[in-house]
């Protein structure tokens, strides 16, 4: 049997720093970062100003503009 190495790619929120994972699947990484955000987004999250939202760190208000939930927010030290 032999062995090869993959790399498998997911999306990670730029506030909380999850990372996604589907709801029905449970699973959380891709071969392509495009199925992986296609995926993200299909369940809620969203992508602004070079940045990707899980579904439990935004909404849009009433002008349809992006509110980040700043008691979410994670910041590297």
């Amino acid at each position: 049997m032999s062995y090869i190495k993959e790399e498998l790619q997911t999306v990670q929120c730029d506030n909380c720093q999850d990372a996604y994972q589907d709801d029905d699947s449970g699973y959380g990484w891709w071969m392509d970062p495009g199925d992986a955000w296609e995926s993200a987004n299909n369940d809620g999250w969203t992508y602004e100003d070079d940045k990707h939202y899980c579904k439990r760190c935004h909404h849009y208000n009433d002008e349809d503009e992006l509110i980040i939930n700043n008691e979410r927010t994670k910041r590297a030290d």
